[in-house]
């Protein structure tokens, strides 16, 4: 047998028995399929002062709760938004606010970030809110074809120092 052949043969096997294997063996999951899944938090910042009323600039405030965020974890969603409470007295308060969406954090982390922003902003609440989410950090995969199981498919990625890179 030629050595081709040989290659072939081996190229073939390690393929096959990569097919049978399970998807999430393979770093790749079906959504549908997904039985557990990864907290996700969530974090509402209010930005007015809670003895004052003065608003703080959402731009500062983000520059501001991006560095307490970073120091307990490794990356962060932010965006502005716009929040709508009732006070003791019963009116109707809005204020600018900031949104934090945090995947791979602890619990005792997320109440920390919060600490550190009810004190730097004079809070006297934070929301937060925890989801279970399929969470997946999809990068672009070589697609072989599908793979036994529902809706499987077997992806194989080249090692990083094969990808080219193309500018954005």
């Amino acid at each position: 047998m030629d050595t081709n052949k040989v290659l072939i043969a081996l190229a073939v096997a390690v393929v096959a028995s990569l097919a049978f294997t399970a998807c999430t063996a393979t770093g790749v999951f079906d959504h549908d399929d997904c039985k557990s899944g990864e907290k996700v938090y969530s974090i509402y910042l209010g930005l007015s002062d809670s003895e004052t009323g003065e608003e703080y600039d959402q731009d500062e405030a983000m520059a501001i709760m991006d560095a307490i965020v970073l120091k307990y974890g490794e990356g962060l969603t932010s965006y502005k938004s716009n929040g709508a409470w009732t006070d003791d007295a019963g009116m109707h308060v809005q204020e600018p606010s900031l949104v934090y969406v945090l995947v791979g954090y602890s619990l005792e982390n997320v109440h920390k970030i919060c600490d550190e922003a009810k004190d730097r902003f004079n809070q006297s609440s934070i929301l937060i809110t925890t989801s279970m989410d399929v969470v997946e950090f999809y990068r672009k995969p070589f697609l072989l074809g599908p793979a036994p199981g529902p809706g499987c498919l077997l992806r194989i990625e080249a090692p990083a120092s094969a990808r080219s890179r193309r500018p954005l």
